[in-house]
């Protein structure tokens, strides 16, 4: 990427507001954004620790190169709530350009750091803009604000915001307007409201944690999931139209572009020695026995992300089951691998390690897939990461790619060193929601996807991503299986937490490494994933992490489910004797993950909270519990307010408290007696008839002389 030759002076970053335990509103302003043309302004203002910016809920129309600080022309938005983030990577096809992703407006820029502040509406989750994007490539200057101004020009159509910029000396200007007639966003999509304590065009902490540190309702935990998915959805570059897909009712899968089957077969599959008998016959296919006969599909298409060929195996129920299925409908599991070892390692040859979620380089093994295809029964797919393998380039790097030589560094630093500005996640991200698109529209023998029981599962870079497929994707509707320590819950832009490959500089206030700056962790990810189910696996001799990463990891996991009231949604931790790898030869905890069902409802009293298949229960107490009853708002159940003696107007006896027990309210004094006044549990007397001259006193229980 060519630098962006702008100057700025060096000033502190803006403080981080701090937001205690905070219930649930609805944001002011939910109407659409009208984008009208505006007085401008000019700002010399910073925010995301360093950027030059325009004030929140304004977009940058305009810079001015010959002052330093820089000094941007700004344009008021009128969204109701303005949301943004740092971005490093996204580039212009046709121009070269850096720019902001595509639904988002560009609010600031730091040229030293070679970022972008982009910014969108938060109620709708993107900004909506007219398809008449220019390029200024003349470079031609305004004087609104004095000489060396550049804008974007108002045209016919109304204003226009600066959406990308180049450093490269002609200092050009990509511009687009924003569109006031866009069609709403999907409800399952659109917030239209704001989180008590959110500041708008903040660069606050994100975490569930620090907006809910007693606890969340369902109700607040969708709208936090809301917000925080379309602002990942902007920092990993997935297209709008996409992102809206996946937010419809019904769920529009993304296309998959040049899928083609290159074969299809059968493999034989032997199940590991824990697994039950799942098989039988197979030696009717050259197999052993007891071996499985998997049905298996080779396909590729081409990456949207940078035209990549990239290639996945399928593989289906076995042929040959002891018992088949009970119904055809299978669950999905999506499951991706990290690093290849090295070449001339003996785990390349065994179904063990990180090959054992991959393979070796062109071979089909995958032998976790086939695995739950096998004993869970499962459909599977497993994608050669684009690094590696048949989608990506030798580790030795004998294809030269990206400048590198044979017998170089490598080919896999080379390639993602190519790209520090967190290029690398969004690709993967944005193929394995293709690749999942893939498994869900494949059928073979009649077994097709159960959408209700999708999973993405992983180990090392592979547990990465299927933390982030989880998080991202409301199609993973069963669950997370994260292998390996790569759940430690620590920053993920943090080089302790991963490498070039994995970090994601967007989810920091400033890109840095600097675990200060980070916004959004690794914890936050599981938060999305919930109420889906979560399985962890450690193997006790992973040289990579020691115990300690493994229990603070389980720690932070379980603090987030706890807060959700959905504890028992995690399944018991899998902390097995072996090494850095995926526990498939122990066989039963994965596979029993993925088989297992679940039984949808909400118990009795059960409200503001998630039944066992994440489905969220009432915010209100049936009638038939009785007005004495509400919902705790975040107990996850209806508890009766018990009423005491005095909001009963009682004052002896014994009573209920409408609750199922009985409290005293005391005993009557002088002559009064319990219920004696016709009322029961109230002290009093019966009155009665008194002869002339007397009358009848209460107080006494008897007559009393009228006149004396």
């Amino acid at each position: 990427m060519r630098p962006i030759v702008l100057a700025i002076a060096s000033v502190s970053h803006l403080a981080c507001v701090e937001r205690g335990g905070i219930t649930m509103h609805a944001g002011s302003g939910s109407s659409p954004a009208i984008y009208e043309v505006a007085a401008d302004s000019t700002s010399t203002q910073t925010c995301f620790n360093g950027a030059a910016c325009c004030p929140a809920g304004s977009a940058l129309r305009g810079v001015n190169l010959g002052t330093n600080p820089v000094t941007l022309d700004c344009r008021p938005t009128n969204e109701p709530f303005q949301d943004c983030f740092l971005d490093h990577s996204t580039n212009d096809p046709g121009s070269g350009m850096q720019m902001c992703p595509e639904g988002t407006y560009m609010r600031g820029v730091n040229p030293g750091a070679h970022n972008f502040v982009c910014c969108y509406d938060h109620h709708r989750g993107y900004t909506p803009f007219l398809s008449d994007q220019t390029m200024d490539a003349s470079g031609a200057l305004t004087s609104n604000w004095g000489t060396n101004f550049r804008m974007c020009e108002n045209t016919t159509l109304g204003t226009r915001y600066l959406v990308g910029l180049d450093g490269d000396g002609s200092n050009r200007l990509l511009c687009r307007s924003p569109n006031p007639n866009a069609a709403p966003a999907p409800p399952a999509m659109a917030p239209n409201a704001s989180l008590p304590g959110e500041v708008s065009g903040s660069s606050n902490v994100r975490s569930l944690q620090t907006y809910f540190p007693s606890g969340a309702t369902a109700q607040s935990h969708q709208l936090w999931k809301k917000i925080n998915r379309n602002w990942l959805s902007h920092v990993f570059h997935i297209p709008v139209q996409t992102w809206i897909g996946l937010n419809s009712n019904p769920i529009v899968d993304p296309p998959v572009p040049g899928w083609t089957v290159d074969f299809q077969t059968t493999v034989c599959h032997t199940p590991f020695p824990a697994d039950p008998l799942v098989c039988t016959g197979g030696a009717a296919a050259g197999c052993a026995d007891t071996d499985c006969i998997v049905p298996q599909q080779k396909i590729h298409y081409t990456s949207p992300v940078d035209g990549r060929l990239i290639y996945a195996y399928l593989f289906f129920p076995p042929t040959n089951p002891v018992t088949p299925p009970a119904s055809v409908s299978r669950p999905v599991v999506l499951v991706t691998h990290g690093h290849k070892t090295a070449d001339n390692s003996p785990i390349d040859n065994n179904p063990i390690g990180k090959d054992a979620t991959g393979s070796a380089p062109w071979s089909a093994y995958h032998a976790a897939a086939r695995e739950l295809a096998a004993v869970a029964q499962a459909i599977t797919i497993a994608p050669d990461a684009r690094t590696w393998h048949e989608s990506g380039i030798d580790s030795d790097c004998s294809h030269g790619l990206f400048g590198a030589t044979t017998g170089s560094s490598g080919c896999h630093d080379s390639y993602a060193d190519n790209h520090p500005i967190g290029w690398m996640p969004p690709g993967y991200a944005l193929d394995n929601l293709i690749n999942l698109t893939v498994a869900l529209n494949t059928t073979v023998n009649g077994y097709h996807a159960d959408r209700s029981r999708v999973f993405a599962g992983g180990l090392s870079l592979g547990g990465w991503q299927a933390t982030w497929e989880g998080g991202l994707d409301p199609r993973i509707t069963g669950g997370v299986i994260a292998a390996g320590s790569f759940l430690d819950f620590v920053p993920p832009s943090s080089i302790a937490a991963s490498d070039s490959c994995q970090r994601i500089p967007g989810l920091s206030r400033d890109g840095s490494e600097d675990p200060a700056m980070n916004i959004f962790d690794t914890a936050d990810f599981a938060a999305l994933t919930a109420p889906g189910r979560y399985l962890t696996t450690w193997g006790r001799s992973d040289d990579n992490y020691s115990q300690t990463s493994r229990t603070t990891a389980w720690s932070n996991l379980t603090s987030v489910y706890t807060l959700l009231h959905t504890h028992s949604l995690l399944a018991p931790e899998d902390d097995f004797w072996g090494q850095h790898e995926w526990d498939i030869y122990i066989g039963s905890p994965i596979n029993q993950f993925v088989a297992a069902s679940c039984t949808p409802g909400c118990g009795p009293g059960q409200c503001n909270g998630y039944d066992g298949c994440g489905n969220v229960c009432p915010d209100t107490c049936p009638n038939s519990f009785g007005p004495q009853y509400s919902c705790v708002p975040t107990g996850g159940s209806c508890q009766c307010s018990t009423g005491s003696c005095a909001a009963q107007g009682k004052n002896c006896g014994t009573i209920s408290d409408g609750c199922g027990n009985t409290i005293g309210c005391g005993t009557c004094s002088g002559f009064q007696t319990c219920g004696g006044g016709g009322v029961p549990n109230v002290c009093g007397c019966t009155p009665r008839s008194c002869g002339r001259g007397y009358i009848w006193d209460s107080d006494v229980c008897g007559c009393v002389c009228a006149r004396c």
